[in-house]
């Protein structure tokens, strides 16, 4: 069966314009074919020469390329990988990650990363795969084409990395301080975590101002502007938070932009400060301690030579700190051997004491040896102490121990020449009182009268024995008041010219305007004229001289050494008494005697004349200065404390007793027996009526029965079972406005401080006569 087919011209041009547009799309996909040949001819060259690992599949996963590098890497050649499944090379374990990848692959983003830890030609390397999916034009995967890179290196790197900031991160939060971050506009971006204790809460964010120091603006003390430069900043500083001090060290930390943050380390050195504070104390002290202590610090090297010279002791020797260094120990002071003998002992290694006299100066040294840190001699260390005080007050102290033990000694005499006076004087008492009596008692005519008054005589210079014995004491009976001593000097001058012998010329210079002395007017010219006496018996050649001056001095510490008690006087203005002979002078020894009672170098004499000067002095406050050599004579010095006060004239009238009378009754107190019954027989004479006791105790029961009629109590002082003093207050007590009089051979001054405050009405001395006791009673019965 045949079929015929009919061209139009129509067909025919539409079947021709068909063709050409075969022909052209042939055409084009020849150009497209050889651009694409092209294209991987250079993906080929690419892919050979570059270091990056390049595979291509198929959609199922089937090789159909591998670059040589690839094949290089895994050891493998492209016929063993074309035609197999790249997971043979690649293979994912995980079954989830094989899931995502293909998910990612065949859907949108077309293409998967991962990081894999794979067994190459080189080693266990990292390596970095991109797998991205080829497309048709319908968009459906053709193929997968997938990169490979070592990331070996970046991976180490990385991990580096991370090792170093968990190294950094560990010594961070072990730092024994605070470390924090802040950033150029002041805000913390990092705290460790001891700073965040230490703020009780994570600042980060902050500014550092109000985080760190609670401060509204930038700290005064801010050194960011210098760190934000490239500096790195040390220093301290003083929170005012809690008032502690901190070592800080603030670097700075460059960021890739080129911005800057600070970093500060901050370490807490309170305790350091403290302890710095106080070595600088200890050094001050020490230093103030070598600058005024006698103390002289040296070293001395092995070879002698002196390293060290420090301290205030060097002054003493005419040497400056430092001056000694580099000189010769055994040459320095060649005139005092035993210093470079001290040296040379202390060589030997021995650590001792001596004793050296450097010029006029003593030094207790202190050696001892110094050794190198392999503990081997390598000099002498010591300090030196300037004594030189010490061993004089050491001296002075024997000196003044010897002194005390003599006034130990006088002071003992004196109690005993006090107690034989006090009994002697009651003795005297009795006695001369009733001679009295009996010379009364005898008509003017009477032969018997004479002997009476010779009698009373010699009793009355025996009262004056005793007197003196009581001025050795320091007891006898003082009335003070303010004195002229140059006055009392006039008027002795009449009496000393006679009572000294005609060879002997006495000599005054007597000071113009000299203060008042406070002075018993009696014993004061006592004194003179035992020191004068006293002067004319030393003065045994034909011719002599005796000077008596006057004059104030100002009289020191120093000045007290060597004189007689010389224990409580305190510095100041003192009037001086100096009586000074061309005799025969004193021995030491001497010296050391003549006021011991009953101690003499004459022939005869009853050695009282001293020992009472001694005691009158003591008793005004005085003191007594001797300077004697034999041959050359003696000068005695009497020093008095001054007086403030200006003389009154008296105002006393002097009473006549030879026709008063006494009236009412007087209780008479004595423990003496003899007294008692002379009293009564005295009193009774001048008219009273008499009540005798043997004691205190005694006395104050009489004294409670008769008490309306006793007019005026005469009491003894010492007295056993109850005492004059205490007997006193109790009948007071029971009269308080009776008229008392004390009766005692104390001096005045000692009865009246014992009564200070307790209204003594007066003092009768012993030993006294009737017109003693007449004068006494007239005087406060009529007040």
């Amino acid at each position: 069966m045949s079929i015929k087919t009919k061209f139009s011209r129509e067909d025919f041009l539409k079947l021709s314009g068909r063709l050409s547009e075969i022909e052209a799309r042939l055409a084009e996909s020849e150009a497209e074919k050889n651009e694409l040949s092209k294209k991987l001819v250079l993906f080929q060259a690419f892919s050979e020469n570059h270091q990056d690992l390049f595979l291509k599949t198929n959609s199922t996963g089937i090789c159909e390329y591998a670059s040589p590098s690839f094949c290089n890497c895994f050891n493998l050649k492209a016929e063993e990988l074309l035609g197999k499944s790249y997971s043979i090379v690649i293979p994912i374990d995980d079954v989830d990650l094989r899931t995502r990848a293909k998910e990612s692959l065949f859907n949108p983003p077309y293409q998967f990363y991962i990081e894999k830890r794979m067994k190459t030609r080189a080693g266990w390397s990292w390596i970095a795969w991109t797998c991205r999916s080829l497309l048709d034009q319908s968009g459906e995967v053709t193929g997968i084409m997938v990169t490979g890179r070592d990331i070996s290196d970046q991976k180490s790197a990385t991990q580096e990395m991370i090792e170093s900031k968990e190294k950094y991160k560990a010594i961070v939060e072990a730092f024994d301080g605070y470390i924090y971050i802040c950033s150029q506009n002041y805000l913390i971006e990092y705290m460790n975590k001891r700073f965040i204790e230490r703020t009780g809460k994570n600042p980060i964010g902050e500014y550092c101002f109000k985080a760190l120091h609670h401060l509204d603006s930038i700290c005064p003390w801010c050194v960011n502007d210098r760190v934000f430069k490239g500096e790195t900043v040390r220093w301290e500083v003083n929170s005012p938070l809690d008032n502690r001090w901190f070592y800080v060290i603030n670097s700075p930390i460059r960021h890739s932009d080129g911005s800057f943050s600070k970093q500060a380390m901050i370490i807490d050195i309170t305790e350091r400060k403290l302890a710095e504070t106080e070595l600088f104390k200890s050094k001050a002290r020490l230093q103030a301690i070598v600058d005024n202590t006698p103390i002289l610090f040296f070293g001395i090297d092995r070879n002698g030579i002196f390293t060290l010279s420090e301290g205030k002791g060097l002054a003493a020797l005419g040497l400056k700190p430092g001056e000694m260094v580099g000189k010769s120990g055994f040459e320095i002071f060649p005139n005092f051997p035993s210093l470079p003998d001290s040296i040379r002992q202390a060589m030997q290694g021995e650590a001792f004491y001596s004793t050296s006299e450097v010029g006029n100066r003593v030094f207790e040294v202190w050696y001892s040896p110094a050794q190198d840190q392999g503990g081997k001699f390598s000099g002498i260390i010591g300090i030196a102490t300037d004594i030189t005080e010490r061993k004089r007050s050491e001296g002075e102290q024997t000196k003044l121990q010897s002194m005390i033990l003599q006034m130990k000694k006088l002071e003992g005499l004196g109690a005993l020449a006090g107690g034989i006076a006090h009994d002697f004087n009651n003795l005297l008492t009795a006695i001369m009182g009733n001679i009295d009596l009996g010379i009364l008692n005898l008509p003017p005519e009477n032969e018997s009268k004479k002997s009476l008054e010779a009698a009373k005589k010699a009793s009355q210079q025996a009262a004056n024995l005793c007197r003196q014995m009581l001025a050795y004491s320091g007891k006898s009976h003082f009335v003070v008041k303010p004195l002229n001593l140059n006055e009392e000097i006039f008027e002795m001058i009449k009496i000393l010219e006679i009572s000294i012998p005609k060879n002997i010329t006495l000599k005054c210079d007597l000071s113009h305007d000299l203060p008042l002395i406070e002075a018993d007017e009696v014993q004061i010219r006592q004194v003179i004229m035992n020191l004068v006496i006293n002067a004319s018996e030393a003065i045994t050649t034909n011719i002599g001289i005796i000077s008596i001056s006057t004059k104030t001095e100002l009289c020191q510490k120093q000045f007290f050494q060597d004189i007689w008690y010389n224990f409580t006087h305190p510095d100041g203005m003192y009037v001086c008494l100096e009586i000074s002979d061309t005799g025969c002078g004193m021995s030491k020894e001497t010296i050391e005697k003549i006021f011991d009672p009953f101690y003499t170098t004459k022939f005869t004499g009853r050695g009282l004349g001293l020992p009472a000067v001694l005691g009158i002095v003591h008793g005004h406050k005085g003191a007594i200065k001797i300077e004697s050599k034999l041959g050359k004579g003696t000068t005695f010095q009497v020093y008095f404390p001054p007086s403030t006060e200006i003389p009154q004239p008296s105002e006393r009238s002097i009473p006549n007793h030879s026709n008063w009378q006494g009236q009412g009754t007087i209780l008479f107190v004595d423990d003496e027996a003899v007294l008692r019954e002379l009293g009564e027989k005295l009193l009774r004479r001048a008219g009273f009526k008499v009540i005798t006791a043997a004691d205190g105790k005694e006395a104050i029961f009489k004294f409670s029965e008769s008490m309306g009629e006793i007019v005026c109590v005469i009491l003894d002082l010492i007295m056993p079972n109850v005492d004059g003093e205490e007997a006193f207050k109790k009948l007071r007590n029971l009269k308080p406005d009776i008229r008392v009089l004390i009766s005692t051979g104390f001096c005045e001054q000692e009865v009246i401080k014992r009564f200070e405050g307790e209204g003594l009405v007066d003092f009768l001395q012993k030993p006294y006569q009737y017109s003693n006791i007449v004068e006494k009673l007239e005087e406060i019965l009529k007040m």
